[in-house]
């Protein structure tokens, strides 16, 4: 249906200009797909796997200035996390004034969720149209500043979407003074992880990697990132020996070792190691969802793919 809706748009923007007709029929084209789109955006997310999303780099794609550039992590399938961003800076941008004061968007961590607030300076919601804001086909009673029409589904849409990923929506809003839009997430894992490391510098880490160089570079970079002690093993039975120590703030895990997998290390340290609360990191050189998966589901705080750039290690752990 999308494909044949694109032909069709594709055949009327080649029909002579002054023709009034034409720009009419682009529109109700774009309105129609609009409505496919939205339509089809929930269905589209079943049985998906849940991913760790960085939300920062989504709104700035967007075009939205940002509160604080650090990233934060929520937990959902990608695809209805980009698509309830989507929708919201749509709405902001189709009411708020061309040249106007820029959206912008305000995050914050809050316990095991993350709260992000996108803020425009538009025409605002009349009081009488909020009883109908979250009813599929339900729109306000004017036009957006910039002659599109709605379809009245995007905010039915990002509503059961979020509720779909455990998250939440509120708004208010204020005739010819904005909108707030308030979208509560579950934290992602990188976001859960750090908030159990407080955001300080570990003193001591424990790094359990077989692969020599892969070793050296990870106990260069985590040095470079300000940890003052860092111990190396390259098995699992040597890393719960050292870990009975206790004197580790945060271990590193290769999910695959000579003698045991990551998973079951983990699994061991959670149910009788020295520290059964320690912050671990795995480490993987798959790409596939599932494998990270087994290694959270056995006790790993979250598990990233490698190589870990320093880079992307600072982000995940401090930034």
């Amino acid at each position: 249906m999308r494909g044949s809706l694109l032909t069709m748009q594709t055949l009327i923007q080649t029909l002579p200009p002054e023709e009034w007709r034409t720009h009419q029929l682009v529109k109700l084209t774009n309105y129609l797909l609009d409505l496919v789109e939205t339509t089809l955006s929930v269905g589209d997310t079943e049985d998906k796997r849940e991913e760790d999303v960085e939300v920062c780099s989504l709104l700035q794609a967007l075009g939205v200035e940002l509160s604080d550039i650090s990233p934060y992590w929520v937990r959902g399938e990608v695809t209805s996390i980009r698509r309830i961003f989507d929708n919201i800076v749509s709405n902001a941008k189709k009411f708020t004034p061309k040249g106007g004061a820029p959206i912008q968007a305000f995050l914050a961590s809050k316990g095991s969720q993350v709260q992000v607030e996108i803020v425009d300076m538009g025409v605002g919601i009349p009081p009488d149209r909020f009883p109908l804001l979250f009813t599929p086909f339900a729109t306000g009673n004017t036009p957006g500043l910039r002659g599109e029409k709605s379809t009245g589904l995007g905010l039915s849409i990002v509503q059961q979407l979020l509720e779909k990923i455990g998250g939440e929506i509120a708004m208010e809003s204020t005739p010819f003074r904005g909108t707030t839009v308030r979208l509560t997430f579950r934290e992602g894992l990188l976001q859960g992880l750090k908030r159990k490391l407080g955001g300080r510098i570990p003193e001591r880490v424990l790094v359990v990697e077989d692969e020599p160089v892969a070793s050296v570079l990870l106990r260069q970079q985590l040095r470079e990132m300000g940890v003052l002690h860092v111990d190396t093993v390259c098995t699992g039975g040597e890393a719960l020996e050292k870990e009975k120590e206790g004197i580790y703030a945060f271990l590193l895990l290769d999910s695959q070792l000579p003698d045991m997998t990551g998973a079951d290390v983990a699994r061991i340290l959670r149910a009788k190691g020295k520290n059964p609360h320690i912050p671990i990191l795995g480490m993987t050189a798959s790409c596939a969802w599932q494998d990270k998966n087994r290694c959270v589901e056995a006790g790993m705080d979250a598990c990233l793919t490698k190589p870990l750039p320093l880079a992307t290690l600072w982000e995940a752990l401090f930034y």
